[in-house]
C-alpha cells in the first residue's frame, strides 16, 4: 500500500514524503526472448542491480509489461513508470484500442504498489500536437478518461520532446540529447532554461503570428512567452522531469559472445539504419582495419574507454540538474542496451558497465554536486570548484560537513563545516580553492568529496576529475626543419634548420599552394600552421579550414585572429584540430 501524489511546491510525494525520482528508461528486451521476460531470478537480480546503482525508479518504454515484470518490481521496492504502446495515425479505430488498452492496464495491474505513473502519448507519436485540436482535446479528454478510471497515480498526457508539447499533466516532463563533452554548454544551457519553468514545454496557439513559428524553429528553446493553446490545462506547479536523456557506451563484446555463445543473431541488423553507422557484424575486422588496436589494445579496452566517457557524460548532466531545486527527478536513457542501441547502464545481458560501483554516488537522494569552468590547469595556477548539496533523503543533515581532498596531493585538503541544510533543497556550500602543486609531468587528478553528518557518519561521496599540466615546455626534438616563411621564429625556439626541403625531416608553410601539395603527394611531410583565411590556396577536395572559435560546431565562443585549424598534411591529406 502506497501513496503517490505532489504538493503545491512542485515536488513528487511518496506516502506523504518528499521523492527525488532518479530513474532510467526500460525497453524491457531480453538477450534471448526478446520480449519475454526471463527467470523471476533473473528478474530479481536485475532490480537488485538497478538499486545497486542508486536509481529508485525504472520508465517501462511505451509497453505494458507482463505481470511478473510488476511482481518482481513489488518485491524490490522498486518504483514504475509504465506507458500505453504507440500506434501509426489517430484514427477512429486507434482511438477505441486505445481507450480499451488503457481500460485493460488499469483492470490488470491496479495492484501493484511498484506502478506510480502512467504514460498514454510517447512523444507525440501517432498524433499531432502541433498543428491539429482535434487531436490535442482527444488527449485531454483520454486524460480525464484515464484520471477517473485511477485517480491514484500520476498520469502524463504526453512526454514529449523537440516538436511537441504537453496539454495536460501531472508531470511537466521534457526529453532532450546531447552529447557530450561536444555541447556541454548547450545542455548546461537547456537545462537552466528548463528549470526555470519555459512555456515551451506545453501547447500554444500557433495562430499567433507566422513570425512567432518561425522564431520558435530558429530558436525552440527560446523562454519567450506563449499564449497556450484553448485545449491547455497548466497548473503552473507540475513536478519538473527530464524523462529521457543519455550518452552511448559500447559493451564488452567479450561477455556478449558468452552470453550467446558466439556472434549474437543480432549483429547482422542495424544495416539499414544510419546509412549502416551501427551495423555489429564486422566490428573486429573494422577495429583493426582503422588501427584502432594501436591505440586501444583490443576491443575489450575500447569498450572500456567508451563506458568511462559514457560515465563522465552521464555524471555532468545530472549534476547540472540537481543544481536546480525545481527540476525534482531525471530518467537515464537507459536501464539496458537494446541490441545494438548502446547507452545502457547495463549491456543487454545485464553485465554492469565500467562506472557500476560508482554511479551510485551521483543517483542518490543526497548528492555532493560539483560545477566547474575548466577542468584543465598548469601547475601554479589557482583551481576553483564550486559545490552545492541536493538533499532528497530523510537523513539529518542539521550540522553536516563536506570533506574534500585531492587524490595525487593528499595535502591538499579542507572541508566545508556545520552546513546548514533542509529536506527537498539545493544549498550552495561555497567554492573548495587550492593552488596545483609544481608537478614533472601531466596527469589526471580527482578532487574526492565525502558527506559526514553531525554524528560523523558517512551519508555519501562523489569525485571530480581535472587535469594538470606541468609549465616546462617540452624540448624540441632533433627534427630538422625548413620554412619558407617561418625559419627566424623555428631557430629561435631551438629548431635545427636544414638547408632545404628537401633535406629537412619536415617543412613548416604558412600559406599551402599547389606546389606543397606537390611534394606532399610525392612523399614529402609537411606541417601547415593555417592562420589565416587565405592560407589555403590550393584545392584540397572536401577539406577546407575554419576558425575553430564562432563556427557552427561543438566549439563556441569569440572568434580570434589565429583561431584556425593547423592541419598536418603527408601522403594523404588529414586534418587535425589542435
Amino acid at each position: 500500500m502506497r501513496t503517490i501524489g505532489t504538493s503545491s511546491d512542485g515536488h513528487l510525494m511518496l506516502n506523504g514524503r518528499t521523492l527525488y525520482l532518479r530513474g532510467a528508461l526500460d525497453q524491457d528486451y531480453y538477450p534471448h526472448s526478446i520480449y519475454t521476460p526471463f527467470s523471476d531470478a533473473q528478474l530479481d537480480d536485475q532490480f537488485a542491480k538497478a538499486k545497486h546503482m542508486g536509481l529508485n525508479c525504472l520508465r517501462t518504454h511505451i509497453k505494458i509489461t507482463e505481470p511478473r515484470y510488476y511482481d518482481a518490481a513489488d518485491r524490490a521496492g522498486i518504483l514504475i513508470w509504465t506507458e500505453l504502446p504507440n500506434w501509426e495515425n489517430l484514427t477512429e479505430a486507434a482511438m477505441v484500442r486505445a481507450r480499451a488498452t488503457l481500460q485493460g492496464m488499469v483492470e490488470r495491474d491496479w495492484n501493484h504498489p511498484s506502478i506510480i505513473i502512467w504514460t498514454i502519448i510517447n512523444e507525440g507519436w501517432g498524433v499531432d500536437l502541433m498543428s491539429n485540436p482535434d487531436h490535442r482535446a482527444w488527449l485531454a479528454e483520454t486524460y480525464a478518461y484515464l484520471k477517473a478510471l485511477d485517480p491514484h497515480r500520476l498520469i502524463v498526457g504526453n512526454s514529449p520532446c523537440l516538436g511537441n508539447f504537453h496539454v495536460i499533466t501531472d508531470i511537466e516532463d521534457f526529453h532532450n540529447y546531447y552529447s557530450i563533452p561536444d555541447h556541454y554548454r548547450k545542455w548546461r544551457d537547456w537545462v537552466q532554461t528548463f528549470a526555470a519553468r519555459p512555456s515551451w514545454t506545453f501547447a500554444y496557439n500557433q495562430a499567433e503570428s507566422l513570425d512567432a513559428w518561425q522564431s520558435y524553429v530558429r530558436d525552440p528553446w527560446s523562454p519567450t512567452p506563449r499564449t497556450p493553446a484553448p485545449e491547455v490545462t497548466r497548473r503552473g506547479n507540475e513536478p519538473m522531469v527530464v524523462s529521457e536523456f543519455g550518452n552511448w557506451g559500447l559493451p564488452d563484446l567479450t561477455k556478449l559472445w558468452e552470453c550467446y555463445g558466439g556472434e549474437p543473431w543480432w549483429f547482422e541488423t542495424g544495416i539499414e539504419w544510419g546509412e549502416g553507422a551501427v551495423y555489429p557484424h564486422g566490428v573486429a575486422q573494422r577495429f583493426r582495419a582503422y588501427h584502432l588496436d594501436k591505440v586501444f589494445g583490443d576491443l575489450s579496452q575500447l569498450a572500456a574507454a567508451s563506458q568511462r566517457m559514457q560515465f563522465t557524460a552521464l555524471k555532468y548532466q545530472i549534476e547540472q540538474m540537481r543544481r536546480h531545486p525545481s527540476i525534482v527527478g531525471y530518467i537515464i536513457t537507459e536501464f539496458t542496451d537494446v541490441h545494438w542501441e548502446a547507452n545502457g547502464l547495463l549491456d543487454i545481458c545485464r553485465n554492469p558497465k565500467a562506472y557500476y560501483d560508482v554511479i551510485g554516488n551521483v543517483n542518490s537522494a543526497d548528492a555532493i554536486v560539483p560545477d566547474w569552468e575548466r577542468v584543465a590547469f598548469y601547475a601554479g595556477e589557482r583551481c576553483e570548484m564550486r559545490l552545492a548539496l541536493s538533499h532528497f533523503s530523510t537523513s539529518d543533515l542539521w550540522g553536516a560537513r563536506v570533506a574534500w581532498h585531492v587524490d595525487s596531493w593528499p595535502a591538499v585538503s579542507g572541508s566545508f563545516e556545520g552546513i546548514s541544510t533542509l529536506p527537498a533543497t539545493v544549498t550552495n556550500l561555497g567554492t573548495v580553492v587550492f593552488t596545483v602543486p609544481p608537478i614533472e609531468q601531466s596527469l589526471r587528478a580527482r578532487l574526492e568529496l565525502q558527506l559526514f553528518d553531525a554524528a560523523g557518519a558517512l551519508i555519501t561521496a562523489n569525485h571530480q576529475e581535472f587535469y594538470a599540466f606541468p609549465r616546462t615546455l617540452a624540448q624540441p626534438g632533433a627534427a630538422r626543419v625548413w620554412s619558407p616563411d617561418l625559419a627566424d621564429e623555428l631557430s629561435t625556439l631551438g629548431y635545427p634548420l636544414a638547408a632545404d626541403a628537401e633535406s629537412a625531416d619536415v617543412v613548416v608553410v604558412a600559406t599551402l599552394t599547389d606546389s606543397w601539395r606537390r611534394y606532399v603527394q610525392r612523399g614529402g611531410r609537411v606541417l601547415w600552421l593555417a592562420e589565416h583565411s587565405d592560407t589555403q590556396q590550393t584545392n584540397l577536395g572536401p577539406l577546407t579550414i575554419a576558425q575553430r572559435r564562432g563556427a557552427v560546431g561543438p566549439a563556441t565562443g569569440p572568434a580570434t585572429s589565429t583561431g584556425f585549424a593547423r592541419i598536418i598534411c603527408s601522403a594523404t591529406f588529414r586534418a587535425a584540430e589542435q
